[in-house]
């Protein structure tokens, strides 16, 4: 079994309630079995199992006894999951305990100023143990910008999920409060089934491939591959090499760089300018190829960095994934068309204004 500790800076940023959520999500996933360890001395996770009893989720208290002979041969067994609520900052003893027998850490962060005072106290004891860590913006408002600011944020210390968890009507952070359900699915439901199917392909990764040593996670150029998280985005670009416009097909990307598809081939350390629609124009240079595809590492500044971020988790917080075009509504697929359809007159019109070009991106942007 794998394990997946849950950790935070500070109570109150639903990091127990976020941890029974995702149990339930993965057994109706049909990961199980799942176990819950509570390593928070409040016993807040056991309590909320006790209100809400299940025969598939096994829920053990937290001892000395859980990094012993019997921890481990419940690790060794095959399949399954143990999620681990981890205790906070203010006992770092407990704390170090219950991340040294983690496989992956979630670091869970709210929106709010407040929430970052202690976290350095949680990167450091995360970053000890040497094991992968990703940041969780969770209980997010629906309305204003303070999670795509916080995620920008996130991204000096490390990954940052591209999902982030909103505020839902069917779960409040107070364990004393009731729980209400609703036959229709909501949108933090729904978000939840795409955080477990993000958190589950990463632990499918280390259960085939170890994660890489400290040493091995920045390449040769000093290139930080793993600092800002990758979103799948299938969307047709262009991009300007020699004077000249090429069409591309953009399939992921990152604020560090990019992963395309081009009928020409790129030679390792060209510099280009790319053209993407909904995100603007970026200098890159080639820093991977073959036959029909290319990796590209963006030459920008950190201003533009941070708001490549925002605008990409913006773009991921907003609506469907954009490397899922054929989701949301008329109007959302309509726009994307838009897009590329300007993309591909830039090709056909290379010399083309950039007034031309912002009257274009405005008309595709005034459609979603």
């Amino acid at each position: 079994m794998q394990v997946l500790v849950l950790v935070a800076p500070r109570h109150g940023v639903g990091r127990t309630t976020l941890a029974h959520r995702l149990a339930r999500q993965a057994i109706r996933a049909g990961a199980g079995p799942i176990v819950l360890l509570d390593a928070d001395p409040r016993g807040d996770l056991s309590q909320i199992c006790a209100e809400q009893p299940r025969r598939d989720l096994i829920v053990v208290p937290w001892d000395r006894s859980c990094a012993g002979p019997e921890f481990q041969q419940l690790k060794a067994r095959g399949g399954g999951l143990i999620i681990v609520d981890a205790p906070l900052p203010e006992q770092p003893k407990a704390l170090q305990d219950s991340l040294s027998i983690a496989d992956m850490i979630a670091v869970v962060v709210r929106p709010r100023e407040d929430d970052f005072a202690q976290l350095n106290a949680v990167v450091d004891a995360a970053k000890a143990t040497a094991k992968p860590f990703v940041f969780v913006v969770n209980l997010a408002k629906r309305h204003g910008n303070m999670a795509a600011a916080t995620a920008i944020a996130l991204a000096q210390y490390g990954t940052v999920c591209p999902i982030i968890l909103p505020e839902d009507e069917k779960v409040v952070p107070s364990l004393r409060a009731k729980v209400f359900r609703k036959k229709k699915r909501t949108d933090g439901q729904l978000k939840l089934e795409q955080f477990w199917a993000y958190l589950s392909g990463r632990l499918e990764g280390l259960r085939e491939e170890p994660e890489p040593a400290a040493s091995d996670e920045v390449s040769h150029d000093g290139q930080d591959r793993r600092k800002f998280p990758r979103h799948s985005f299938d969307i047709g670009a262009t991009f300007t090499w020699d004077r000249r416009v090429f069409p591309c097909r953009i399939k992921n990307i990152s604020a560090g760089g990019l992963a395309m598809t081009a009928d020409l081939s790129v030679p390792m350390g060209t510099r280009l300018k790319l053209h993407i629609p909904y995100l603007g124009e970026f200098d890159a240079v080639s820093v991977h190829r073959d036959a029909r595809s290319a990796g590209l590492r963006f030459v920008i500044d950190e201003w533009q960095q941070a708001g490549l971020v925002r605008d990409l988790t913006s773009l991921v917080a907003s609506g469907p994934d954009p490397g899922k075009r054929a989701g949301g509504s008329p109007k959302s697929r309509e726009a994307w068309g838009s897009a590329e359809s300007a993309a591909a007159d830039k090709v056909a019109n290379p010399r083309r204004g950039a007034a031309e070009d912002k009257a274009a991106k405005t008309w595709a942007r005034a459609q979603s």
